[in-house]
């Protein structure tokens, strides 16, 4: 138990740094983004080790937009049966952080950050 609430308290120091703005003239800042992870007490302790999966910048490369017809479902992990996080509507405009594999692109949007479907994704210029 205080193991668990050890890893918690160093997360939430680890996002509380990452939150920091220490200067005006910081373009573009970069966030590390941490892997949620059940616990367990057969869990690894390798596993309870906070993992940067990647990092997001202020300023995206690449956008897309939202071409599917019905609403898009924003999902925690690849693949179609992973938690849904959030609905997205035709129109909307993702944020592109990879697209290492070409079915599932890892994006954010609204706060979100996830796996979309690409085949419901057309590539847009991000706008400033």
């Amino acid at each position: 138990m205080k193991q668990r609430i050890t890893i918690v308290i160093l997360c939430l120091a680890w996002i509380s740094l990452a939150c920091l703005d220490t200067s005006a003239s910081v373009v573009a800042v970069a966030q590390p983004t941490l892997v949620a992870t059940r616990i367990t007490d057969s869990t690894p302790a390798s596993i309870l080790e906070p993992v940067i999966i990647s990092t997001v910048t202020t300023e995206p490369q690449l956008c897309a937009v939202v071409s599917a017809d019905t609403a898009l479902h924003l999902r925690i992990d690849a693949g179609a049966r992973a938690r849904i996080l959030a609905n997205l509507s035709k129109g909307d405009v993702l944020h592109v952080i990879n697209q290492k594999d070409p079915a599932w692109w890892f994006v954010t949007r609204g706060g979100y950050i996830g796996f979309v479907k690409s085949s419901y994704l057309q590539e847009v210029e991000c706008v400033k």
